[in-house]
C-alpha cells in the first residue's frame, strides 16, 4: 500500500511554510539562487564580439555546450538524441510533490511492475528499488554520476540512498544499453546525478502527521542542509541530511484492519495457524475455549491425556456457528498486530569538489557520500509450520499443515497417536532432515496448528551503512590543437569509484526448531512446551524456542574507467565523433547468516547458507556518430540524419567473454519548430 501521507506541492521562497496533514513546517533559507549554474546559457566561444545590451546570436551545434547524456559515450548539444530518455530536474521532482524516493519511484510513468519500496513491510526490507519495463529491478542499471554502486541486499540498488534535496536531475534511459554500460543494463538505465556546483545555502526542515485522515497517529520528519561555495576555476558542495518515519498500523488503517474480504466481494486471506485449532483427514476442529475468548492470550487449556483424539474430545467441536466458532473466530486476522508501514530513519552525509589546475586542460575531481538506514519491519507472530518432525517416509514434514507433537507431550490431550514414526532421516533429502528425524517408534498427534503469540511480532531490524568515494582527473587536448585542428574537441577522463555496503540484519521472535523438539518431547507440566490452547508456557521454555538471530552481509565495489572522446573529422552534416575507453570493475560479496539458519533450524524466517564470492570484469568499448545531414547542411525531409554504433566487449573472470554491438539511426524531419 503507498504510503497514507499527504502531500503538497511547495513553492520555492526565500522563508516557506506550508501545512501537511495536520501540521508541517518547511524552511528554505537560502543565501543565494537556488538555481545550479549548470543550467544557466553557455558562454559565448572565445573571439565572439557581442555589443552591451544586443540581442544573443542563436546559438547552433557549433556553439553550444556539449554533454555526454545517458545512453552514449559521445558528447552532443542535441536536445533529443537517438535513445528514448526522459529527464527530470529537481524542480520537476518539486512539482511532483514527492517527499521520498519511495514517493518519486512511485509516480515515475516508466518505472512500472515489480518495485520494491520501504511500504513493503511483509517481504520487504526498508529499501526502495527501481524496475523498467516490469522487469525485475536487477535487470534496471542504476547509475550515481554516470559510474555504478554497488547492491544492498544482494538484489540491486537501493533508491534511498539517494535523497531528494542532494538530486540535481534524474535520466531514464527507456532501452537496452548493454553496448554502452554491460550486461545488466538489459531493462534500461536509471542515471542519478547529484549535485556537484551550488553557491550559497539551503537549509530546509518539515513535520507532517496523518491524524487528521483515515488512519492514526505517523509522524514523518525530514531536514537536510545544503551549502556550497567556489569561484570560476573551484567547486565545493556540503549536504547533510535527516529522514524519519513512525510506523502506522494495520489496525488503524479502514482499508487494512481485515484482511477478510469476502464482503467486497474478495478472498478471505486471514491465516488458520492458531492455537486450539487441529486439522484432520475430515476437517478441522477447534478447541472450544476459542468460542468463550477468541484470538485473546490466556485461553483455556485442553485437559491433558483426557480422550484418545479430537473427534472422541468433547472439548473440541466442528467449525460451526453452532458451537460458537463464527466466521470471525476461525481464522486468525494478524492485521491485529502487524504493521502497515514500518518505521525507519536515514542519515545521510555527502561532500564534492573539484578544480581546474590548468585552467580545462587539467581538472581534478572527488566526491564522498554516507548513508545509514535502519528499517524496522514486523511481521505476524510466527505461525508453526513446516513440521518440525520428518522421518523417511515423510522427509519434508510429517504434518502436511501445522506441527506433529508427541503424544507423551506433557499437555497433549489425546492418548491415542494418529500417526507412529519408524524414525531416521532420508538419505535423498536435506542434510537439514536429519536433525527433525523422529525418535523411532514415537506416536503423533498430527496437524496441530499453533501461533506464537506470546513471543510477540516477529521483528526484522535492518541497518545499513554504505560508504562512496569517487575521484579522478580529467581535461582536454586543446592545448596541442595547433598540430591538429581536431584536438580542441578531444576530451579525457579517467576516475576511481569505491563503494561499500555493509548490511546487518536481526529477525527475532522465530523459533529455534532444535530446542521446540525437545520441549515438545518433555513430559514435565512445569518445563513442557504446550502447543495446546493457552499461548502461555514456562518464561525459560520461552526464552529457548524463541530466539533472534542475525545474518551479516558486506558488498564491495571498486571500478577504474578511463574514456577519450571528440571529433574525427568534419563532413556537409556535421562533425564525425567518437568515443573509446575501458574500465575494471572488482566486486566482492559475503554473506554471513546465523549458525542456527545455515544449519535449517528456524521456523518463521528463511534458513540459508553462507555465500562468498568475488568477480572481476575488464571492459574495452568504442562508439561512433556520423552525421549524414545536419543543422549546417541538409535538405527538406532530412533536417538531421544520423547513423550510430557502439559496440562493448567484456571479459568476466567467472564465465568469460561477451561482446554486444549496436546500430542506430537518429532522423529529425523538420527543425525544432
Amino acid at each position: 500500500m503507498e504510503k497514507p501521507m499527504t502531500r503538497n506541492v511547495q513553492k520555492t521562497l526565500g522563508i516557506r511554510v506550508a501545512l501537511v496533514a495536520a501540521v508541517a513546517f518547511p524552511l528554505i533559507i537560502a543565501t543565494s539562487a537556488r538555481a545550479q549554474d549548470a543550467t544557466a546559457p553557455a558562454p559565448p566561444p572565445t573571439g565572439t564580439n557581442i555589443a552591451p545590451n544586443a540581442a544573443a546570436p542563436a546559438t547552433t551545434e557549433a556553439t553550444a555546450e556539449r554533454v555526454v547524456v545517458t545512453g552514449s559515450n559521445i558528447p552532443t548539444a542535441e536536445e533529443v538524441g537517438p535513445n528514448p530518455v526522459d529527464t527530470y530536474r529537481r524542480d520537476d521532482i518539486t512539482r511532483l510533490g514527492v517527499r521520498t524516493p519511495t514517493d518519486l519511484v512511485l509516480r515515475l510513468p516508466a518505472s512500472t511492475g515489480s518495485n520494491t519500496t520501504e511500504n513493503n513491510t511483509n517481504g520487504g526490507d526498508g529499501s526502495t528499488r527501481i524496475s523498467l519495463r516490469g522487469i525485475d529491478p536487477k535487470e534496471t542499471l542504476v547509475l550515481q554520476d554516470g559510474r555504478r554502486l554497488t547492491v544492498a541486499g544482494g538484489q540491486s540498488i537501493d533508491f534511498n540512498q539517494f535523497p531528494l534535496g542532494l538530486i540535481d536531475h534524474i535520466d531514464i534511459l527507456k532501452d537496452g544499453a548493454s553496448p554502452i554500460y554491460g550486461t545488466d543494463a538489459v531493462a534500461g538505465v536509471v542515471n542519478v546525478f547529484l549535485i556537484h556546483r551550488f553557491r550559497g545555502l539551503e537549509v530546509y526542515a518539515s513535520y507532517g502527521n496523518t491524524n487528521l485522515g483515515f488512519a492514526g497517529d505517523r509522524g514523518e520528519e525530514t531536514a537536510y542542509l545544503l551549502a556550497g561555495t567556489g569561484d570560476d576555476k573551484t567547486n565545493i558542495v556540503v549536504y547533510a541530511g535527516i529522514y524519519n518515519a513512525a510506523a502506522i498500523y494495520s489496525r488503524d488503517v479502514a482499508i487494512s484492519h481485515d484482511p477478510d474480504k469476502a464482503n467486497f466481494g474478495s478472498f478471505d486471506v486471514r491465516s488458520s495457524n492458531m492455537a486450539g485449532r487441529i486439522s484432520g483427514p475430515f476437517g478441522t476442529r477447534y478447541f472450544r475455549g476459542l468460542a468463550e475468548n477468541p484470538f485473546k492470550l490466556f485461553l483455556k487449556t485442553p485437559t491433558p491425556h483426557a480422550s484418545a483424539n479430537q473427534y472422541t474430545d468433547t472439548q473440541y467441536v466442528p467449525g460451526s456457528p453452532a458451537f460458537g466458532i463464527t466466521r470471525e473466530r476461525a481464522a486468525f486476522n494478524f492485521a491485529d498486530l502487524t504493521p502497515d508501514l514500518a518505521p525507519t530513519d536515514r542519515e545521510y552525509l555527502y561532500g564534492s569538489f573539484d578544480r581546474d589546475l590548468c585552467d580545462k586542460y587539467l581538472t581534478v575531481f572527488a566526491d564522498f557520500r554516507y548513508f545509514r538506514q535502519f528499517w524496522d519491519g514486523g511481521l505476524a507472530p510466527t505461525p508453526f509450520t513446516p513440521d518440525v518432525w520428518s522421518d523417511p517416509t515423510h522427509p519434508f514434514g510429517i504434518s502436511a499443515s501445522g506441527i506433529s507433537v508427541p503424544t507423551q507431550n506433557a499437555f497433549n490431550p489425546f492418548t491415542v497417536p494418529n500417526y507412529i514414526s519408524p524414525g531416521g532421516f532420508n538419505g535423498n533429502t536435506p542434510i537439514f532432515s536429519i536433525a527433525s528425524a523422529a525418535p523411532a517408534g514415537t506416536g503423533f498427534t498430527t496437524g496441530v496448528k499453533y501461533r506464537s503469540l506470546e513471543a510477540g511480532l516477529r521483528t526484522d531490524k535492518i541497518t545499513t551503512n554504505n560508504y562512496e568515494f569517487t575521484g579522478g582527473l580529467k581535461g582536454n587536448l586543446g592545448e596541442f590543437s595547433n598540430a591538429w585542428d581536431q584536438l580542441k574537441t578531444w576530451e579525457w577522463e579517467f576516475g576511481l569509484r569505491y563503494n561499500e555496503s555493509n548490511r546487518v540484519q536481526r529477525f527475532g521472535g522465530i523459533v529455534n526448531n532444535n530446542a521446540l523438539r525437545t520441549f515438545l518431547l518433555d513430559t514435565d507440566p512445569a518445563t513442557a512446551f504446550n502447543p495446546f490452547g493457552k499461548n502461555v508456557n514456562n518464561k525459560n521454555t520461552i526464552n529457548q524456542v524463541f530466539v533472534t538471530t542475525h545474518d551479516i552481509e558486506e558488498s564491495v565495489l571498486l571500478t577504474e574507467d578511463f574514456a577519450v572522446r571528440g571529433d574525427l573529422f568534419n563532413l556537409p552534416g556535421g562533425a564525425v565523433r567518437f568515443a573509446i575507453g575501458g574500465q575494471h570493475m572488482g566486486n566482492t560479496y559475503s554473506d554471513q547468516p546465523d549458525p542456527l539458519t545455515q544449519t535449517g533450524q528456524t521456523t518463521g524466517s528463511t534458513n540459508s547458507q553462507p555465500t562468498r564470492g568475488s568477480r572481476d570484469v575488464w571492459s574495452a568499448f568504442w562508439e561512433t556518430r556520423v552525421p549524414v545531414t545536419g543543422p549546417t547542411w541538409n535538405f527538406p525531409g532530412a533536417y538531421s540524419l544520423e547513423l550510430g554504433y557502439a559496440e562493448r566487449f567484456e571479459e568476466y573472470s567467472d564465465f568469460g567473454m561477451t561482446e554486444r554491438p549496436k546500430f542506430d539511426v537518429r532522423w529529425q524531419p523538420i527543425d525544432q519548430s
